[in-house]
């Protein structure tokens, strides 16, 4: 947890110089970015991602029944897409101030959901089962648990008393029920496959399409053993995506 938490911590200071003042809110280091530089182009690479993932399958003559599989992995592909831009976007970038926000498009994107979005899936988790057991009754209920769950990862809930309640605002809760876990899996792999890339771009590259470009005729762990050398069990693979981050916000 400590490497979200230093990195919330950079936030907080970098917009406390910015805003000139001493005291800032969650609000503040999350709302503020300069004008000039508000690109939302982490949603169309993501979904482009996704469209591009169908579109190789279809070129590979892949059969329909396995065009289809774990939305983790689907999720994993698209948020590399965003991990490779923003890199990119950032490694051309001169000037700092914009140098500066793709970096934080990086994290912010998804380079975080490994515990940002790990908070809304325990979060979720937990109230399926505090319902379950019958502990859960009430929206008071509700706003101890979100408190419980996520005191555990972020340091602005004990100063907020307003973050409790972030279990009213996260909208797949409610469309899309259970679905934050696959980006927390999605996170992790993207990160994988980041620093595969980054170790051999041409050999991961090609290995790597073909990988997408497969479809789903095994099983998700067998496939990324195959195509990637990645196993899926093994802790190393949580280490080494955490590793990659705090080289990043250190």
């Amino acid at each position: 947890m400590e490497v979200y938490r230093h990195y919330q911590r950079l936030r907080t200071r970098h917009t406390r110089k910015i805003l000139a003042v001493e005291q800032v809110n969650v609000w503040d280091t999350a709302a503020f970015t300069p004008s000039e530089i508000t690109p939302r182009f982490s949603i169309e690479e993501h979904e482009s991602a996704h469209a591009i993932h169908r579109q190789l399958m279809s070129n590979h003559q892949v059969h329909p029944v396995y065009a289809d599989g774990p939305h983790f992995i689907f999720e994993s592909f698209a948020i590399f897409s965003e991990f490779l831009l923003a890199d990119y976007l950032y490694l051309h970038e001169t000037d700092p101030s914009k140098k500066r926000y793709y970096l934080e498009r990086f994290f912010d994107g998804k380079g975080m959901a490994l515990y940002f979005t790990a908070q809304d899936a325990a979060l979720e988790q937990a109230i399926y089962e505090g319902v379950q057991r019958g502990e859960v009754e009430s929206a008071d209920d509700l706003d101890m648990l979100t408190y419980q769950t996520i005191n555990r990862f972020d340091i602005w809930v004990v100063r907020h008393d307003q973050v409790k309640m972030r279990w009213i605002t996260n909208q797949l809760f409610y469309e899309d029920p259970l679905y934050c876990i696959n980006y927390v899996y999605g996170s992790l792999l993207a990160l994988k496959y980041y620093d595969l890339y980054l170790q051999a771009p041409v050999p991961f590259v090609t290995k790597y399409i073909a990988l997408i470009s497969n479809g789903f005729d095994a099983a998700p762990d067998n496939l990324l053993k195959e195509f990637l050398d990645i196993d899926l069990h093994d802790p190393q693979v949580l280490v080494d995506a955490v590793q990659s981050l705090e080289k990043k916000v250190r």
